[in-house]
């Protein structure tokens, strides 16, 4: 509950001679839509611009209890605070008071409370919000395309002197490996493009291209057995998968330009 105050307040009134508005027209290729209106709405606020301040309540009706920030210094004088310093920006002050009443013949306790606020140096501006700029939403990876394969040639790698095991025999020399191979390598010579070679061996006697494979295969062969893959005329070296099946998806793969 605030404070409440007599006071006469001497308004002069001026009439003003009204004259109508001329009406007006827009015509031409226009049309009508919303659009964004800002309003800035604006409040009185006591600024103080040097110290002490008082903040004054009426006299005699009651205790006072001053309550301010920590940040404020002032000096109690009941109904008078007296502020002394404080940090500029604005400042808010509460007061409650406690006074006795006689109400049918009993003493009865009323509390009462009231605030103010002021600025001290400017009024602080409300703090706009921080805007959170938009989520980027990432672009749709696009996958790359693959690059059709025109040139496909195997070599299957091992060393005649070293016994193979029959999980390596079986994945060299299966039907569905041998079959995929004579469907899908590149011919060469009235042959299809895979070839068995044992890793010491000098010349193909084979194809340029089967021979120039060789060439670039054999000083990179570390371990045997193993199986060399060429694709668009570059050259892999990879171990020998475990199974016949396994060894094909590697050569689809290759084949597919997918490697």
């Amino acid at each position: 509950m605030k404070w409440l105050f007599s006071a006469i307040l001497a308004v002069g009134l001026a009439i003003p001679i009204l004259a109508e508005d001329i009406p007006l027209q827009l015509k031409g290729d226009t049309e009508v839509v919303k659009v964004d209106r800002v309003i800035v709405v604006k409040e009185d606020r006591t600024v103080v611009k040097t110290f002490p301040a008082f903040i004054i309540a009426p006299p005699d009706i009651g205790f006072y209890y001053w309550t301010y920030p920590a940040t404020v210094k002032a000096t109690d004088k009941g109904n008078t605070l007296q502020i002394d310093s404080a940090p500029q920006g604005d400042v808010k002050v509460n007061l409650k008071v406690q006074s006795a009443v006689v109400v049918d013949g009993k003493i009865k306790y009323v509390t009462q409370f009231s605030d103010i606020t002021f600025a001290v140096g400017a009024p602080t501006p409300p703090i706009p919000p921080t805007p959170v700029p938009p989520t980027p939403i990432p672009p749709t990876p696009v996958p790359p395309t693959p690059v059709p394969v025109t040139s496909f040639h195997v070599i299957f790698v091992f060393e005649s002197g070293k016994t193979l095991t029959s999980a390596q025999l079986t994945t060299m020399d299966a039907k569905v490996t041998r079959d995929y191979l004579t469907a899908n390598t590149t011919p060469e010579g009235g042959f299809s493009g895979w070839r068995k070679y044992d890793k010491d061996q000098v010349s193909t006697k084979d194809t340029p291209t089967i021979d120039a494979m060789w060439k670039a295969t054999q000083p990179k062969v570390t371990a045997v057995p193993c199986v060399a893959i060429e694709a668009n005329g570059k050259v892999d070296i990879l171990p020998l998968e475990a199974t016949p099946a396994a060894q094909v998806e590697v050569f689809k793969r290759y084949k597919s330009g997918g490697a």
